[in-house]
């Protein structure tokens, strides 16, 4: 007979690094592990989903999912790793530093590290492996794409390019089906095809994307960040994954940064970076409930995968009792020209991203204006064009 399903618990990180946060979501109770190292990173399950895996500055600790207690000591090599996934029998561990070139494999039931894989990149974020455990994808925004690993060799594949590499990339979501790869980059999402190992389409989403997660069935991913057009517009906004389109926003804390859905389906939760607190939403009903106080610049949620009933996903766009703050973001997506004068290089690059610009050609001429400042652009500002349009630009030399 099988184990009894545990009540789903969403875990955290909040600063300073102490610890980690638990929040019973039958309850919405919160507990607090005891001390025990700094700078936590991400969670993973085990299979059962009766463990959370936590990567640390000494490695990883076990904490029962159940009574929020550590189990044993440290597992693996001392050192900060920061992204983890377990595999599908819960028998490993692939765990890496962040902005690191090597992922290590750690044996769980032994309780050690086993070997490392050096991928000869550095810049490696989150990581992502397939339903059936025979592939490792890294994240990595300096190549602005993902590193396929064969888990049985070691071997690396050829980085998969997802765009430009003007955006920086800000999560990976596998599809339940293991069929394909999910990358979130800011203002679009780009879908890899896990077979072929290439970029089937990008589903363009006019939202900074600070992180999505899928929908149990796959079908929806579930944007938490801001709207391009006004950045005060802060939630999440479910996408369909077959057509691109968009449903109704719901509006969260200030500075949404880490999601997760509940098994079923039914909820989700989003961490407030600014606003020391969770926003639990109903996907049903596109309601928000009341924040959870959960301490200073929570990120990283993460809920158990214990099987249970999954609801199906809400069709996106569809009617629905709950309220809808604001009728849905439109979406095609533009670059409305910035003004970049008496700026340098740095706040111009940020200013044509916030507006899904690009920078072009950069030249230089003598100004009385400061050395390295804009003297003039290509294009005027308020301009509309299409997304990703590359905005020239003229800096001073000085005198």
């Amino acid at each position: 007979m099988p184990a009894q399903a545990l009540d789903p618990t969403a875990f955290l990180v909040t600063q300073p690094y102490e610890g980690v946060t638990a929040i019973d979501l039958s309850t919405n109770a919160v507990t607090k592990t005891p001390l025990f190292g700094e700078k936590i990173g991400e969670f993973a399950f085990s299979p059962d989903g009766r463990t959370a895996y936590v990567a640390y500055g000494g490695g990883i600790r076990a904490i029962n999912a159940e009574s929020k207690q550590l189990e044993g000591e440290s597992i693996g090599s001392e050192g900060w790793v920061k992204h983890i996934v377990v595999t599908p029998d819960g028998t490993k561990a692939f765990v890496a530093e962040d902005q690191s070139e090597r992922i290590s494999v750690v044996e769980l039931t032994g309780r050690h590290e086993a070997k490392a894989i050096n991928l000869n990149e550095q810049g490696l974020e989150t990581l992502a492996i397939t339903p059936d455990g025979r592939t490792v994808f890294a994240m990595n925004s300096k190549l602005h794409g993902v590193i396929p690993v064969d888990v049985a060799t070691d071997a690396a594949g050829s980085p998969i390019v997802t765009g430009t590499g003007e955006e920086k990339l800000t999560g990976l979501a596998m599809s339940p089906d293991g069929r394909t790869l999910y990358v979130g980059q800011r203002g679009s999402i780009a879908v890899i095809d896990v077979a072929s190992r290439s970029v089937r389409a990008t589903i363009r989403v006019p939202w900074t994307i600070e992180a999505f997660a899928l929908s149990p069935d796959g079908s929806v991913a579930y944007v938490a960040g801001s709207s391009f057009q006004t950045q005060e517009i802060e939630g999440v906004v479910p996408v369909d994954l077959a057509n691109g389109t968009l449903g109704a926003w719901t509006p969260a804390g200030k500075d949404p940064n880490s999601i997760a859905v509940t098994p079923d389906g039914r909820m989700a939760y989003v961490t407030n970076y600014n606003s020391a607190s969770v926003t639990p939403i109903n996907l049903i009903t596109h309601a928000a409930g009341p924040e959870i106080p959960v301490g200073n610049y929570p990120s990283a949620i993460a809920i158990d995968a214990t099987p249970a009933t999954v609801a199906p996903s809400p069709v996106v766009g569809q009617s629905s009792p709950g309220p809808t703050p604001v009728k849905p973001i439109i979406h095609v997506l533009h670059c409305v020209v910035p003004h970049l004068g008496r700026t340098a290089l740095p706040t111009i690059r940020k200013r044509l991203r916030r507006n899904h610009c690009r920078l072009g050609r950069v030249r230089y001429r003598h100004s009385r204006r400061r050395r390295g400042h804009d003297i003039s652009q290509t294009a005027r500002p308020g301009r509309r064009l299409p997304g990703g349009a590359k905005i020239g630009v003229v800096l001073s030399r000085g005198l």
